[in-house]
């Protein structure tokens, strides 16, 4: 921007990112989440990750990317939602899957 004459500040930027997600991006993973979840068969699994300097949280605590993803002969909407979690506890996945009516293909891990 600033090559082009328009020097803009970091907040200025940021905010651009924020409101983009905020309109764009955060309602086209409902929808994503909606969709997936009228499907027979939905794949889940978790794995953990490490954030830094995440707010509250001490480093290096494990945080967890839930994964949920479209069965492996769906062909009209291929999907996978990515759910960030703080924690393992079954009840992120609860959450998610709580208007789920299919089956549910995991790993084993009690918390589904």
């Amino acid at each position: 921007w600033k090559d082009i004459g328009l020097p803009l500040s970091r907040a200025t930027l940021g905010n651009w990112v924020i409101r983009a997600a905020e309109d764009w991006l955060i309602p086209l993973k409902k929808r994503l989440q909606e969709t997936l979840l009228q499907q027979e068969i939905v794949h889940a699994d978790e794995t953990p990750v490490q954030v830094h300097k995440e707010k509250n949280r001490k480093n290096p605590t494990k945080s967890y990317m839930w994964v949920f993803s479209s069965g492996e002969y769906e062909t009209a909407h291929k999907i996978r939602v990515y759910e960030y979690q703080p924690g393992r506890s079954g009840s992120y996945a609860e959450a998610l899957l709580k208007d789920f009516h299919g089956v549910l293909e995991t790993d084993g891990y009690t918390g589904y």
